[in-house]
């Protein structure tokens, strides 16, 4: 059965939506979210890149960190996840 429908806020998201200003992104969101607008329900944040990043970028890039010394998220998580 279909829960619902949506889409992903990915970087390009992120880094697209802070360059508008704070009326048009409230906009831009309830066009997608808001009973007058398409009505989304879900939305997902990927973990590390996909293909719609800036840049291609892992959490833990260091071979044989079981410990996971080296994990760190990166900047794109921080600014526009």
């Amino acid at each position: 059965s279909i829960i619902g429908f949506g889409g992903a806020f990915t970087d390009a998201v992120g880094i697209n939506l802070r360059s508008l200003s704070e009326d048009t992104q409230r906009n831009l969101l309830a066009s997608y979210f808001a009973r007058n607008g398409i009505e989304y329900n879900l939305a997902r944040v990927p973990i590390a890149s996909t293909d719609f990043s800036a840049r291609e970028y892992s959490y833990a890039d260091t071979a044989n960190d079981f410990e996971m010394k080296k994990f760190a998220l990166a900047e794109e998580d921080y600014k526009y996840k």
